[in-house]
C-alpha cells in the first residue's frame, strides 16, 4: 500500500488478502486495463459516446486501485469509496441515463441491503459479522452509479463475479466482496443497454 493509503487505516486492520502484497500494483494495472477495455466495449456496443468514455477513464483507474487494495488487504478505503460515491452522484445524472432521484434511492437501498446482511451474519455468527463497513459503503457507491432500477442486475453480476472468484481461490478463503461490486458497477455503467436487451430477448 502507498503511504497515503496507510494514513487512512489502522495498522492492525491491514490483513493479508487473496493476493500477495507484492502483486498489488500489477493487479491495479490489470484491473485498470480490464475496466478500460469494458469502456471500449461500451463505446462500440453499449452506446457510450467518445466523451463519456474519456470522462470515465479516471474512474476506471480509481476503481481498479480500490479493488486491487481489497484483493491484497481486504480493505475498501474511504479515500476511494467516498470520492467514488460523490462522483457517482455527479456522473450518473450528467453523463449516464440515471436521474439524481434514482441515484439517491440506489444509495439508500443498496446501503440498507448491506446493513441487513451484516446484521444477519452477526446473528448467525454470534456477534461477528463477515460484511465490513467498507462493503456497505461500496454498496452505496454501486447504488449511486447504477441507480435503483438497475441495482438488482448490478447485484446479480456482483454475486456471479464473486462466485467465479470463489472457484479459483483456495477453499475456505474469505472473498473480497468489493471485487464483485466493482465488476457489477462497471458492467452496468458500460454495457447496460446491450445487457438489458439480451435479458429481455431471453425472457421474451
Amino acid at each position: 500500500m502507498w503511504e497515503l493509503e496507510k494514513r487512512y487505516v489502522l495498522p492492525e486492520e491491514i490483513d493479508d488478502g487473496i493476493l500477495p502484497v507484492r502483486f498489488i500494483n500489477r493487479a491495479w494495472a490489470l484491473l485498470s486495463v480490464g475496466l478500460c477495455s469494458l469502456l471500449l466495449a461500451g463505446f462500440i456496443y453499449g452506446g457510450l459516446t467518445a466523451l463519456q468514455s474519456i470522462l470515465l477513464i479516471p474512474i476506471a483507474v480509481l476503481l481498479g486501485r480500490m479493488t486491487a487494495v481489497d484483493l491484497c488487504h481486504f480493505l475498501l478505503l474511504n479515500i476511494y469509496t467516498i470520492p467514488l460515491l460523490i462522483l457517482g452522484l455527479i456522473y450518473a445524472p450528467l453523463i449516464l441515463e440515471v436521474t439524481i432521484i434514482e441515484s439517491i434511492l440506489g444509495i439508500l437501498v443498496a446501503a440498507s441491503i448491506g446493513v441487513v446482511i451484516d446484521l444477519i451474519l452477526k446473528a448467525l455468527h454470534k456477534g461477528e459479522g463477515d460484511l465490513g463497513f467498507g462493503d456497505v459503503k461500496m454498496l452505496a457507491v454501486l447504488g449511486a452509479w447504477v441507480g435503483l432500477p438497475a441495482l438488482p442486475f448490478a447485484l446479480a453480476i456482483a454475486f456471479m463475479s464473486n462466485l467465479v472468484l470463489s472457484l479459483v481461490i483456495p477453499r475456505g478463503q474469505a472473498i473480497p466482496f468489493g471485487f464483485g461490486l466493482s465488476i457489477g458497477l462497471w458492467v452496468m455503467v458500460t454495457l447496460q443497454q446491450p445487457l438489458m436487451d439480451m435479458i429481455f430477448f431471453i425472457l421474451g
